[in-house]
């Protein structure tokens, strides 16, 4: 890498350029295809797949970073900037164990921006202006495209032995935004002690692509392992195939507006007070209109239809309205007890929406146009070799036989989730050491989640409770014609408790050296789990009250400087 920056034109117009280069051979992930007593006893088979496919390949990874930026300095009241920056990214992954390398894939990332920004000060008004543009690209894209080989227990798909072949699927996702943001400050305002008021404007528009080739251009065929031979001539007892329109499209307008005000009435006493009010008009996919077919089969669910009202999952493209309500207030102070900072206590409370992303709501509409079938070789159903490497005749099968795979279901009134904190300590200095105590709780509600929709034709979940793993999969159980029926919940909650202790010491030329200290113990609880997709339970809240997945029980971070030899 490198960086390189400096005058154009002397206080007046500076650049700055940096790269970084990252080349990553990491570690080589090991394939080890299974022993013959996974494979059903067939030792051949172990013997060619292992010669096939066994050994180690590293999972490279590759990084381009770019970030530029001129700076204009108008005259004493007035900066322009403008930044530009490049970021991307190859990700070799997904082989690995019974995984052979030819099923890995390579996820590629770019993000690409620009930003303008203008600050102007004149008196004690301070005014921020910023026009940002971003275009973020993801895809996922196979190493190899040769047919899609899964070797099971011949029976059942989910019982997966071995895969090799190509990936039966690839994806693409982009981004694209152009943000206008403007702040304000008021500093110096004096009306009962003094003011310092912000208040701020955002306006962006985000436009969608998501596109996932799920097996449209390459099937997945599942083969018996105990019977398997490779290289041989096979006959599968399903295949997954995919037909329809693969790329969806969207646009989203976000609108922010907020004020604040940090308010010094003495010495002693410090508020800040804020308000913030976001909304979005089209967050979850809001024109999209549920297929009469899909309708028809929704209403002839029988289980479905006992345990949800199928009106709530039926969207006609202008049922769904925007959330307007998310207005966020927010309390802060500080309180000086000797009006010298070195005893303070201090709190806060606040409520804090977030989003349900595009990428969740889009499902709904993806599964509607294209639709993913497994179609079981039988007696009725035979198969013709001619079906091998033949997306086609597979689509057109799967057609005659009326197979058209899942439903995913948004419920059209999806809750934004939101998350009330509060925080309450005191600081307190030790001569030249700060130190803090403090204890945080956050609550958050309406977390987004998606669960199966099917149930027994009673409407019950299991015979045994709703909290009990014996999911009523199939289509018996889900929308004839489509199979498996999947809902959107929000009704997931999470809850944090914490406790804080600091202690820093800036270094000094006369102590020489400096320290800070952070402990920081949790106990934070859930229901569900972080995956969007609950399918062990009948919904969130049934799994319980249980420890929060990724946070930490306890952690200490601790620094420390200390001044060498010779200054």
């Amino acid at each position: 890498g490198f960086d390189i920056g400096g005058p154009i034109i002397r206080d007046k117009l500076h650049f700055y350029v940096s790269y970084e280069g990252r080349k990553d051979s990491r570690p080589t992930d090991a394939v080890t295809m299974p022993a013959a007593d996974r494979l059903g006893g067939n030792t051949a088979l172990a013997s060619a797949l292992a010669s096939a496919y066994n050994g180690s390949f590293p999972k490279d990874f590759k990084q381009d970073m770019w970030f530029g930026k001129l700076t204009w300095f108008v005259d004493e009241n007035n900066t322009v900037d403008l930044i530009v920056r490049d970021r991307k990214e190859d990700d070799v992954r997904g082989f690995g164990g019974f995984t052979a390398q030819t099923r890995g894939n390579t996820l590629n990332q770019q993000i690409q921006g620009a930003t303008l920004k203008w600050k102007m000060r004149s008196g004690n008004v301070l005014n921020e202006m910023s026009l940002d543009y971003q275009d973020v690209q993801w895809r996922n894209s196979p190493l190899t495209t040769t047919p899609a080989i899964t070797l099971t227990n011949g029976t059942n798909i989910g019982d997966v032995r071995a895969t090799f072949g190509g990936v039966p699927y690839s994806q693409e996702k982009s981004q694209k935004n152009t943000t206008f943001k403007n702040d304000i400050t008021f500093s110096g305002v004096e009306w009962n002690g003094t003011h310092v008021i912000k208040a701020g404007i955002k306006v962006a528009k985000y436009e969608y692509v998501a596109e996932e080739n799920d097996r449209r251009l390459n099937p997945e065929y599942f083969y018996n392992a105990a019977t398997y031979t490779l290289g041989g001539t096979n006959t599968p007892y399903a295949v997954k195939i995919a037909s329809g329109d693969p790329r969806i499209t969207s646009e989203n307008m976000q609108y922010g507006l907020y004020i604040q005000d940090d308010w010094t009435l003495d010495e002693h006493w410090t508020f800040n007070l804020g308000l913030r009010w976001d909304y979005e008009d089209n967050m979850l996919n809001n024109k999209y209109v549920t297929p009469q077919a899909a309708v028809t089969a929704l209403k002839a669910a029988v289980g479905f239809n006992k345990a949800f009202n199928v009106n709530d999952y039926i969207s006609t493209g202008s049922n769904r309205e925007s959330f307007k309500g998310a207005f966020q207030p927010r309390l802060g102070f500080a309180y000086d007890v000797n009006g010298d900072r070195d005893l303070v206590i201090f709190g806060g409370a606040g409520r804090y929406y977030d989003r349900n992303i595009f990428d969740s709501a889009q499902l709904e509409e993806r599964r509607t146009r294209l639709y993913v079938a497994q179609i079981d070789f039988n007696s009725s159903t035979p198969w013709n070799p001619g079906y091998f490497g033949n997306p086609q005749a597979l689509v057109d099968l799967a057609a005659a036989k009326n197979l058209k795979g899942e439903l995913i279901l948004l419920n059209n009134d999806v809750k934004v989730p939101y998350s009330d904190q509060f925080n309450l300590g005191v600081r307190k200095r030790f001569g030249d050491v700060n130190t803090s105590v403090s204890v945080s709780h956050i609550k958050s509600k309406n977390l987004f989640n998606y669960v199966l929709g099917n149930r027994r034709a009673d409407g019950s979940w299991c015979q045994f409770g709703s909290q009990y793993a014996c999911q009523p999969w199939g289509e018996a159980n889900g929308a004839p014609g489509y199979g498996n029926i999947i809902v959107s919940v929000s009704d997931r909650e999470a809850k944090y408790n914490a406790l804080y202790l600091t202690a820093d010491k800036a270094w000094t030329p006369a102590t020489k050296y400096g320290f800070s200290a952070t402990l920081t113990m949790t106990d934070a609880k859930m229901t569900g789990h972080n995956d969007q997709f609950i399918f062990d339970y009948a919904n969130p809240r049934d799994t319980g009250w249980h420890a929060a997945e990724g946070v930490d029980k306890w952690r200490f971070v601790g620094t420390f400087i200390v001044s060498g030899p010779w200054d």
